[in-house]
């Protein structure tokens, strides 16, 4: 993989529902959210499809089940064993719905189709149970048992998922060269800064999240990426430059302070060929869903002008090996 002839402009989205935030909040105390994930999901791919915008969706593995059997039959034989219980998604399984008609916040099928029959949509897997890597007690064993589920359940989409995007963003070099071989030729890495370094949910101090806090709307740190290098018996890195924190009536007044960051990251990139990767959760969107949709447009249509003015290209995280 040479060096770039044209600024890349990537979007990877983390698709869990309730799966990926079971640990911190039932479904009464995040339903605003939940209920309005897929009218976001819906506006999303209007936006992508109708401005050709290439975007790599990261599943959780149990969303793809017709019912609460097939999760069952495709469960690994020896479940993981969190230190911390509440990390543990298995323990909720007997309290879902049947299917995605009773519980719409642990099936997701039909949300899945729609995404398949979107153009230049690339699905990815954001692992079998939203398995967090770097945890306490879990081990090799547990992430490989949770690849051969995943792939199970994935077998009869026919389309191939070469994309790892780690919950919380944790991985190990070990655990990188795991997915290496079982197949995976890509995974969403984070930046070069201390801030966004792979980390227990223990290590999160409060002092590094308000400084990803004060880095959305004011240049704290560099966001540039530079392009990511092809190595023999490795994943590809598409590292993440920026999460995009959904619009928010409390910070209402960074909202503008916000877009400007993101916007003037993405000129540079254009400008000096690099690689410019936003990402975040579909269900960050279920609240306040117009404004964030409308904050989304406002981002196509300057990477439009990008790609206009500077050749700026849309790929998704699989689309890497052919640049």
């Amino acid at each position: 993989m040479a060096t770039f002839e044209n600024g890349i402009f990537t979007i990877s989205l983390d698709f869990e529902l309730h799966w990926g935030v079971a640990p911190r909040c039932s479904i009464s105390e995040y339903k605003q959210n939940l209920d309005g994930t897929r009218e976001a999901i819906e506006g999303m791919l209007k936006i992508f499809e109708s401005n050709n915008i290439h975007v790599t969706w990261a599943i959780v593995g149990f969303l793809f089940a017709e019912d609460k059997k097939e999760i069952k039959r495709l469960n690994p034989l020896n479940l993981p064993h969190y230190n911390n219980s509440k990390y543990d998604n298995y323990r909720i399984i007997e309290e879902v719905g049947n299917n995605e008609i009773e519980d719409p916040y642990h099936f997701a099928s039909s949300i899945i189709a729609k995404i398949l029959k979107c153009p230049n949509q690339e699905i990815a897997s954001h692992t079998y149970s939203h398995l967090f890597h770097l945890e306490d007690n879990i081990n090799f064993k547990d992430i490989e048992n949770d690849i051969v589920s995943f792939k199970a359940i994935t077998e009869s989409l026919n389309v191939p998922i070469n994309t790892i995007i780690f919950p919380r963003n944790q991985y190990s070099h070990e655990s990188l060269d795991l997915y290496y071989e079982n197949g995976f030729q890509f995974f969403r890495g984070n930046n070069d800064n201390f801030i966004n370094r792979p980390r227990k949910r223990s290590e999160e101090h409060p002092i590094i999240r308000s400084l990803r806090f004060l880095d959305s709307f004011f240049p704290i740190f560099n966001n540039l990426i530079k392009p990511p290098q092809k190595t023999s018996n490795i994943l590809i890195n598409i590292k993440a430059s920026r999460f995009l924190r959904p619009y928010s009536t409390k910070y209402k007044m960074l909202e503008r302070l916000k877009m400007r960051r993101i916007k003037n990251e993405m000129s540079k990139a254009a400008k000096t060929k690099k690689l410019y990767h936003l990402w975040w959760h579909p269900h960050n969107f279920g609240l306040n869903t117009l404004e964030n949709l409308c904050m989304l447009q406002e981002i196509v249509n300057h990477f439009n002008s990008l790609k206009k003015e500077y050749g700026m290209i849309s790929a998704s995280c699989n689309e890497f090996d052919n640049l």
